[in-house]
């Protein structure tokens, strides 16, 4: 079975009549998806040009966690139900730091930021990439072992950074 993120979409047709019955019992059944850990969001929408249809759509973590966990309550095989971090998308540390040396390559050679960079530490790339990692769900190795964003606020502050430099080009407000 596919092992990446499945969504699902349920179209329901509720007479005037039963639409409260009906929006109470999503609420009661939205409780049960917020407690999965399949289930990775949920959302139920009423329609502006036919009040009476409903969009259900849920995204499961897999489709065997929605078809075998969910419904039956056990763990799924394979993958498991767990959502995987940016980080863990990204391919971890190791790619991150792929990253950012190609990154910074590229910005000591640009006209414009270049400069900027000319007497960069060359850890940066990585202490850069250890930030990303932990932006995007990895370790906190960042904030333990570099200060976390107060210090990144004091390695920024009195750059003398142009409005240019800051944007790429002229900010369109300054035309």
């Amino acid at each position: 079975m596919n092992s990446g993120l499945v969504v699902e979409y349920i179209r329901y047709r509720i007479g005037e009549d039963r639409r409260v019955g009906f929006e109470e019992a999503y609420a009661a059944a939205s409780a049960v998806l917020a407690r999965s850990p399949h289930c990775v969001e949920y959302d139920l929408a009423r329609s502006v040009d036919e009040p009476a249809c409903h969009i259900l759509r849920i995204t499961w973590t897999s489709a065997a966690d929605h078809l075998h966990g969910f419904r039956t309550g056990e763990p799924a095989r394979g993958r498991g139900a767990s959502v995987p971090s940016l980080y863990e998308w990204a391919g971890g540390a190791p790619a991150l730091e792929r990253l950012t040396e190609a990154f910074y390559a590229k910005v000591r050679r640009d006209a414009l930021i270049g400069p900027l960079f000319a007497h960069m530490n060359l850890s940066h790339p990585r202490y850069v990439a250890m930030w990303l990692s932990e932006v995007f769900g990895g370790p906190d190795r960042y904030t333990r072992e570099r200060g976390g964003y107060a210090h990144t606020l004091g390695q920024h502050v009195g750059k003398a950074i142009t409005e240019a430099q800051r944007w790429g080009v002229a900010p369109p407000y300054l035309g």
